[in-house]
């Protein structure tokens, strides 16, 4: 067997914050004999990649802004015996002040990527060992940011007057009320034209249109009435990236949960409750290189594979886990307190 170097972190979920300070063990593995080494070095970079070019449905440039690099000398040459050794390591994570900080987030157009490389210089004839992790960098906002709830109507009659603006919106019909992308994302193809009246109402809100990363968008839609049978209905996480060099913007979806299957009794509310995944998203940024928002789209779809769908731009914030818990904390207590007296 060949000798192998890996690395074990202190936190099983490799999350970190600027300032912490990363700990762990280096693990070298030699199962026939002494392993002869002239250097042991652990490598922590930070990338921020920027894709662009589209053709034949690859982007042809990329454009890579360094972030960090911290290169940390654990051991000089020497020996390791055989069998399994372990070597201790502990550094501090100083991300530069005037640079604004990145989280670990992978995209369309943007990709955010820390990495820690370990690796075992040996001799000239003898191949270099190296085992590359990738550290999730967040982080937290100083305050907790009140929710804004958000109550929103989907009818017939706002559908009446986007065909009337745009007869092409007849195959699929999409209700549009703000937001950066164009309506949801969907492979569906486009359906016949519906020659019975329309008519539908489905009401709803959102606890809040601001959204800690952490925890689920919640909410409700009720279905009202409507003469089209429905087939689905279905919450959509999407995000819109932009490159500010060359004003790029894609639109992509993340994900998509079906909120209720088959037609649906008038008067029913449905709950809506969706765990945002954790590396396809990230606090909304605005910076001078780029650009990442996110919207949550309610969608409805007819049997007819017609659609219709209510854009909801959110804003994306991560609170820092204490602060969190004892505002949860103080929102028990006082309702506890409410219902007492």
């Amino acid at each position: 067997m060949n000798p192998s170097v890996d690395i074990i972190l202190k936190r099983p979920d490799k999350t970190y914050t600027p300032g912490s300070a990363i700990s762990g063990v280096i693990q070298v593995e030699s199962p026939t004999g002494q392993l002869s080494y002239n250097a042991i070095q652990l490598i922590f970079d930070g990338q921020l990649t920027l894709a662009h070019g589209l053709e034949g449905g690859a982007f042809s440039n990329q454009d890579k802004n360094e972030l960090i690099h911290i290169v940390m000398n654990v051991a000089s040459s020497g020996k390791c015996p055989r069998g399994r050794t372990e070597i201790a390591f502990d550094f501090p994570l100083d991300f530069k002040q005037n640079n604004q900080l990145f989280e670990t987030y992978h995209g369309i157009l943007a990709t955010v990527k820390y990495t820690l490389t370990c690796e075992i210089q040996r001799g000239m004839f003898s191949k270099a060992l190296h085992k590359d992790i990738e550290i999730v960098i967040v982080n937290y906002d100083a305050e907790l940011h009140e929710p804004k709830p958000l109550d929103f109507e989907m009818t017939s009659a706002k559908l009446k007057k986007a065909v009337r603006q745009n007869p092409a919106s007849l195959n699929i019909a999409t209700l549009i009320t703000g937001g950066t992308s164009k309506g949801p994302v969907t492979d569906n193809p486009p359906a016949q034209q519906v020659q019975q009246p329309i008519s539908f109402k489905f009401k709803g809100h959102f606890n809040s249109r601001i959204c800690n990363v952490v925890e689920p968008i919640t909410g409700e839609i009720e279905i009202v009435n409507s003469t089209l049978a429905i087939r689905s209905v279905e919450l959509q996480l999407v995000r819109a990236e932009t490159i500010a060099s060359t004003n790029t913007c894609e639109v992509t979806e993340i994900q998509n949960i079906q909120i209720a299957d088959g037609d649906i009794l008038p008067g029913t509310c449905l709950p809506i409750y969706m765990v945002l995944p954790r590396l396809f998203v990230c606090s909304t940024l605005r910076s001078a290189l780029c650009n990442m928002e996110f919207e949550a789209n309610v969608v409805v779809l007819f049997r007819d594979q017609s659609l219709v769908s209510e854009n909801i731009p959110i804003i994306l914030y991560r609170a820092h886990p204490q602060v969190s818990l004892d505002t949860k904390r103080q929102g028990q207590v006082q309702k506890l307190w409410t219902d007492v007296y």
